[in-house]
């Protein structure tokens, strides 16, 4: 037999899951209504995805240079790994352009003033 308890729980995470489901079919007739059907029941992370593919494809498209970067995992080691390449290849970039890395006074103009500001 259930308990009153654990029926009052189940009413609870029912009456919780009906509401869920009528403020979805609401958002989706708003979309439908403003042209945007392609958008209902979608996370802000599947429309960054789609527009970063899009953007990449018509670049490549109309020849232009394109990267992408894709991690196998999405942790310490790989992104220790990803930002230890950008900084050798801006190291190897000012070498070939003739630019010392290492010494931008403007970079270090900028690090004072904004330990300045913060200071005051």
């Amino acid at each position: 037999m259930v308990s009153l308890y654990a029926k009052k729980l189940i009413d609870e995470q029912s009456a919780r899951a009906y509401q869920a489901m009528c403020m979805a079919d609401e958002y989706g007739a708003r979309a439908n209504k403003l042209g945007l059907k392609y958008l209902a029941g979608k996370k802000l992370g599947d429309l960054v995805d789609a527009e970063a593919r899009a953007t990449a494809q018509t670049l490549f498209k109309n020849g232009r240079p394109v990267r992408q970067i894709h991690l196998e995992k999405v942790d310490e080691f790989h992104l220790g790994a990803l930002m230890m390449h950008f900084m050798l290849e801006t190291i190897l970039a000012g070498h070939l352009l003739g630019v010392d890395p290492f010494n931008q006074p403007a970079v270090e103009s900028g690090k004072i003033l904004t330990r300045r500001y913060l200071e005051n």
